[in-house]
């Protein structure tokens, strides 16, 4: 089996001529980078068990009942968090975690959850931070309450131990970074109210809004993981009718993300032929340099990786000019993020400004050098 035999497993749903332990080793170890695991033991037990070494299933086996048992103890503490905000008057919304694997896959054992995704409307945002405080959630970061107002912001994280372990909450407010104005929460939250199940705490997104923040979800992990592409295919598959094509593709627009939902949807329509209508990503494709350069790396035949540094950039901020911005900001943040990133006084922060700018152009210029005469993408910065 070769690297992308992992790919073709999930593709066909069978098990390419090849059949040795190495190789079974590398499709292992390629489910575990792509955080797939447990839907790969699913595929593995439709197929004739003699085709499969019995120590692979073990191992997945092993696998799926451990995310089992921890999402099911998610799913307590989901409940358990989402009612402690609806006594205190606080709307919440599920948005991934252990009720999502229910909700795409109808298994909580099959999409491992490494914390608790619950968003809020801003508005009570330290309100349910005292809410998670009167549960013994910490702040994860000492000083991460102290960066509230930053415009990159979209969430807070939380943490407690307990008998049962370590539990995370990472209570969001908004689907992406504030800089972003255009993104109308409160039309989110109107139509997730006639979304969820009435017998939970918690509200669900509608289709179409979950759509779109699973596409966020993937760009914002810049298109590396396998699990992220099948997500988005999932709920196309499962609750393609229930999407309102046309609203999707103006609420996309009028949120200024086709950028980064293009290339969420391409990329699953090409490597596992979701069904998305051609008029919807016409409607939302990208300049052609950014389409051409979309071709060029998220290929159909191999597993997903991180777009270069020049294609990241350009669709995750939405095209050429978001990009150029965000590249200003990064190089000259406020002098308080400066003060607080180097330790250093108003003066001293002011210092760096032109070594972060001297460094930038040396990476640059060595990137476009290494293009020039490698013919390719330097790997260094393709993983920075």
């Amino acid at each position: 089996m070769s690297k992308s035999d992992l790919l073709q497993i999930f593709r066909k749903k069978s098990i390419p001529a090849a059949n040795d332990m190495p190789a079974w080793d590398m499709v292992l170890k390629n489910a575990k980078q792509h955080k797939v695991e447990e839907l790969l033991l699913l595929i593995l037990k439709e197929v004739s068990k003699e085709s499969v070494p019995k120590t692979v299933l073990a191992y997945l086996e092993k696998q799926y009942l451990r995310t089992l048992g921890a999402n099911l103890c998610f799913m307590k503490e989901t409940e358990i968090v989402a009612t402690n905000m609806r006594n205190s008057g606080i709307p919440s919304i599920v948005l991934k975690g252990a009720i999502l694997a229910l909700r795409l896959y109808d298994d909580p054992g099959v999409r491992r959850s490494w914390d608790i995704d619950i968003m809020v409307e801003e508005d009570n945002l330290k309100k349910a931070v005292d809410v998670l405080g009167g549960m013994g959630y910490k702040y994860v970061e000492e000083e991460e309450d102290a960066s509230w107002d930053n415009e990159f912001n979209h969430h807070v994280k939380l943490g407690k131990v307990t008998s049962l372990g370590q539990y995370f909450v990472e209570l969001h407010f908004s689907f992406t970074h504030r800089s972003n104005k255009f993104i109308k929460m409160q039309d989110i939250w109107k139509r997730a109210l006639t979304a969820g199940d009435n017998q939970s705490a918690a509200q669900q997104l509608a289709p179409m809004d979950l759509l779109i923040h699973l596409c966020l979800h993937s760009a914002g992990h810049n298109f590396e993981i396998l699990r992220h592409v099948l997500d988005v295919c999932r709920i196309i598959e499962k609750e393609e009718h229930l999407i309102d094509w046309p609203e999707f593709t103006r609420l996309v627009k009028e949120y200024h993300i086709t950028h980064r939902v293009f290339a969420s949807l391409n990329f699953a329509a090409i490597m596992f032929s979701a069904p998305v209508p051609s008029s919807v990503l016409e409607d939302i494709k990208p300049s052609g340099y950014i389409r051409y350069l979309l071709e060029r790396e998220c290929r159909p035949e191999h597993l997903p990786q991180k777009l270069s540094f020049i294609t990241s950039g350009l669709v995750r901020n939405e095209g050429l000019s978001g990009f150029l911005v965000s590249i200003w900001r990064i190089l000259f943040p406020p002098v308080s993020q400066m003060r607080k990133v180097y330790n250093v006084s108003v003066l001293g922060a002011c210092i760096f400004y032109p070594i972060r700018f001297f460094t930038f152009v040396f990476k640059t210029v060595f990137y476009f050098s290494y293009i020039l005469f490698k013919g390719k993408v330097p790997y260094t910065i393709r993983n920075t």
